[in-house]
């Protein structure tokens, strides 16, 4: 069985490669996930539930050229810190800026069962910590 470090390795690698079948094959039937919608800047936090649910979003920030790069990568536990680096497409074509966006993923019998977004790395990391101790 992977671990969950190989497992969230995995199924970002899966997604950024346009394979979000591969991913959704990682994901449990009943995931719980916060997400934060990546086109605004302030998003509100947004409860969803189930893979169908985070697939209807994957398929649309596909549609809509939005890919990542996988960072920092930080376990604990079945606890998963990942960076996820998101190119911006700028006014001026010779610049591409790059925004980070976290998320804290827990893994349970082989499969991604909660996934959080955050804005901060410093938000991440107080969750990952706290959570992995509570």
């Amino acid at each position: 069985m992977l671990t969950a470090s190989e497992l969230v390795e995995r199924a970002f690698a899966a997604y950024a490669s346009g394979d979000i079948a591969g991913m959704l094959e990682l994901v449990d039937a009943d995931l719980e996930w916060t997400y934060l919608d990546p086109a605004l800047a302030y998003p509100r936090p947004k409860a969803c539930h189930g893979r169908d649910e985070l697939e209807g979003v994957l398929t649309h920030l596909a549609e809509h050229g939005t890919r990542f790069l996988v960072g920092e990568v930080r376990a604990r536990g079945n606890k998963v810190m990942a960076e996820l680096r998101v190119p911006v497409h700028s006014h001026d074509p010779e610049l591409l800026e790059v925004e980070d966006r976290w998320n804290v993923v827990t893994a349970e019998g082989g499969r991604i069962v909660k996934l959080r977004d955050f804005r901060t790395r410093l938000g991440a990391l107080r969750f990952l910590n706290r959570d992995a101790d509570a």
